[in-house]
């Protein structure tokens, strides 16, 4: 693991911030100790690699402004050969919130977006609210998930907006949408 950042601090309206870290070769082991329901033993997992970059100005919950991207290098999970993984957070000016990730391998592509107060204490009302939506290209789930789906190909696009005044209840959890599929 490697640790670079830098911290510019001469009081609290004037503060900028940066912050990397990288993993060369996280072991499914390590994983396993971790959350072991998630990684059975049975499951066949590479190593994994991959960066964390934060930058900002300022405090996020006072008018600052945060920008973080994570990345995560190549890796098999049992048939899945992830090429790609990327996921940006970014936190305004004004405390909305952006929220892009893509997973890219042989299973095909997906892509997800969310915008608005995606995190409890930063929007001008207690809970959750805002826009989402997720896109599959090509999207082949028996790779995903072993033999249980059939092969084939799937398209689909998935829109909506969600409030949720208690964020862990998911019974006051509203959303709405719109999807398209194919395949």
């Amino acid at each position: 693991i490697a640790l670079d950042g830098g911290l510019n601090y001469q009081n609290s309206a004037n503060l900028d911030y940066r912050l990397n870290v990288r993993v060369d070769s996280l072991s499914a082991a390590i994983l396993r100790a971790v959350a072991a329901n998630r990684f059975p033993a049975e499951a066949k997992l590479s190593p994994l690699g991959g960066s964390l970059s934060l930058t900002g100005t300022g405090w996020p919950w006072s008018g600052g402004h945060l920008q973080s991207t994570l990345k995560i290098k190549p890796f098999k999970y049992n048939q899945a050969e992830v090429a790609e993984t990327q996921v940006n957070f970014d936190i305004g000016e004004d405390s909305q919130q952006q929220l892009k990730a893509q997973v890219k391998g042989n299973f095909g592509r997906l892509k997800a977006h969310g915008s608005g107060w995606l995190v409890p204490g930063l929007g001008p009302q207690p809970g959750l609210a805002g826009k989402w939506g997720m896109k599959v290209e090509q999207l082949n789930p028996s790779l995903l998930s072993g033999q249980k789906a059939p092969p084939g190909r799937v398209q689909g696009n998935l829109t909506g907006q969600f409030t949720w005044p208690e964020p862990g209840n998911l019974s006051r959890l509203e959303a709405q949408g719109t999807l398209t599929a194919r395949g």
